[in-house]
């Protein structure tokens, strides 16, 4: 699969998965990285092709969270997380592992 393949299927995983939460939540969830780990564990690990541990989902998710929030951007958070998720997968086992 290409990668813009990939950030496509990821951007429209994290866009439903954040419909899902402002219907479950109203939007307004300090625990929302365990929320979205939830939702999107098994949907994500499908998606890559990649078995992937929640804790790390969270932690990735909240580090995303925190580079979106000091970074400029030019894209929505779901396509700026897709695009970083798909460059992660690349070069290591799973979001949030390790590098080395």
């Amino acid at each position: 699969m290409s990668e813009s393949n990939v950030q496509q299927i990821l951007t429209d995983l994290f866009i439903e998965a954040a419909q899902a939460h402002h219907k479950a939540t109203g939007g307004a969830n300090p625990n929302w990285a365990d929320w979205y780990a939830d939702h999107l564990l098994v949907a994500l690990g499908e998606a890559t092709g990649r078995p992937m541990n929640k804790t790390e989902l969270r932690d990735w998710l909240l580090n995303a969270d925190a580079r979106f929030s000091a970074e400029p951007q030019d894209k929505k958070w779901p396509m700026a997380y897709a695009e970083w998720m798909s460059d992660e997968l690349s070069t290591r086992e799973s979001p949030g592992a390790p590098s080395g």
